[in-house]
């Protein structure tokens, strides 16, 4: 992925600023939860931004397919959802990721929902 990303112009260190959004809301919401949408939309966001943005788009969305996870829809909406993000910053950017998925736009689910989901219970 990392490969990828290089090549559309997203860096090592956009991809962990990503990465650290997904902690925003602790561990027990880095799969499926909140920190997986703000991850995803920080992921959109930098796609925009990025040399080649709807090729960057592309190839995020392309990822969840290569991936086979379930939860496909969820992060290719958030994904887009962050592409949309118009801030400049990244301070500017994490600030309407939050907004985001705290007004509930984003998509995600709660640990018990994505368990149920994936046939953990």
């Amino acid at each position: 992925m990392n490969f990828v990303a290089n090549l559309v112009g997203i860096t090592d260190d956009d991809l962990q600023w990503a990465s650290k959004l997904g902690k925003l809301y602790g561990k027990n919401e880095e799969r499926d939860g909140r920190g997986d949408a703000a991850r995803h939309l920080g992921l959109g966001w930098l796609a925009s931004r990025s040399k080649f943005p709807a090729l960057a788009l592309f190839a995020i969305n392309a990822r969840e397919y290569l991936t086979i996870d379930i939860m496909i829809e969820m992060d290719i909406h958030n994904n887009n959802l962050g592409f949309q993000i118009n801030e400049s910053t990244r301070a500017k950017a994490k600030k309407a990721i939050i907004n985001l998925v705290d007004t509930g736009q984003a998509k995600f689910y709660t640990p018990e929902q994505s368990k149920f989901i994936r046939g953990e219970e």
